[in-house]
């Protein structure tokens, strides 16, 4: 990506970010900038210069209001596809509908340019109890990561999830992941995760429910309150730059802003049935 093209991206981003923090702010909803995000805005009071998204995430019930609230908003530019488009992902994105953007691992769904919004789950007391309910909802979420993605199985695990998951369907494996969250917010626990993963997100609740305000380019956003006990927990040294070669953007296929991408899609069909 052309370092022009990234600051467009970064723009619309930014753009889009002011909505949905207003839509939050009129609703009664908590988020958080989460990974990348919450990185960029401490180490570069802004994007990390080659990131080409924003993450955020938000506790179980705030996460279920927002989905709710941008369900029935009919915003005229901001759309979500969770899970109401039957696509059954197992996060939140939201788009920007009068643009394109193609991501290198989901080229065969074109979307606009997009947030992603993570729920933050109660995990467990314990990290006995974190990890059971992680492998659990890492099993449904990998099957159906590989019945969305377009990602080749290179690898026998690939392989084997990608011949397991033609035996369910979206619908019943993100019903089970669903089951999952909802069990493990019963009542609060003493640690929290993002979408019960693996990658650093385990945290004490507590630091999950305390949000400040950060500069983020020319906008403020909220993040969480200790910034330095997520980030360290994270990455490690989290002020020390990556090495040049890891400076990329990571979703990036395609980008229009000028494009609607239903009009995108409709001009690649028609492409394509000509060439048939």
């Amino acid at each position: 990506m052309e370092t022009n093209e990234l600051e467009s991206l970064h723009g619309e981003l930014l753009k889009m970010m002011k909505e949905i923090h207003q839509i939050c702010i009129d609703n009664g909803i908590r988020y958080t900038m989460l990974a990348g995000t919450m990185l960029g805005a401490i180490r570069h009071k802004g994007f990390i210069p080659w990131d080409d998204d924003i993450d955020l995430g938000m506790t179980y019930g705030n996460y279920k209001k927002f989905v709710r609230v941008m369900a029935h908003l009919n915003h005229p530019w901001l759309e979500i596809d969770f899970p109401l488009d039957k696509n059954y992902k197992y996060f939140v994105k939201v788009y920007d509908k009068n643009t394109t953007f193609v991501e290198e691992d989901h080229q065969n769904n074109i979307k606009g340019v997009f947030i992603d919004v993570f729920p933050i789950v109660f995990a467990g007391d314990s990290y006995q109890e974190v990890n059971r309910r992680i492998t659990k909802c890492s099993f449904y979420k990998a099957l159906l990561s590989r019945k969305l993605s377009t990602i080749k199985n290179v690898s026998f695990k690939d392989k084997f999830f990608g011949c397991l998951s033609k035996i369910f369907s979206k619908r019943f494996l993100y019903n089970r992941m669903i089951a999952t969250y909802e069990e493990a917010n019963g009542k609060e626990r003493k640690f929290s995760t993002v979408l019960f993963s693996w990658n650093k997100d385990t945290m004490p609740t507590s630091l999950y429910n305390r949000v400040s305000l950060y500069n983020f380019e020319d906008i403020q956003l909220y993040g969480v309150s200790d910034y330095d006990k997520y980030l360290s927990d994270k990455f490690g040294d989290y002020m020390k730059m990556p090495p040049e070669n890891k400076r990329t953007p990571h979703h990036y296929k395609l980008l229009d802003l000028n494009t609607p991408y239903r009009e995108f899609q409709t001009i690649n069909d028609n492409c394509l049935t000509e060439k048939g």
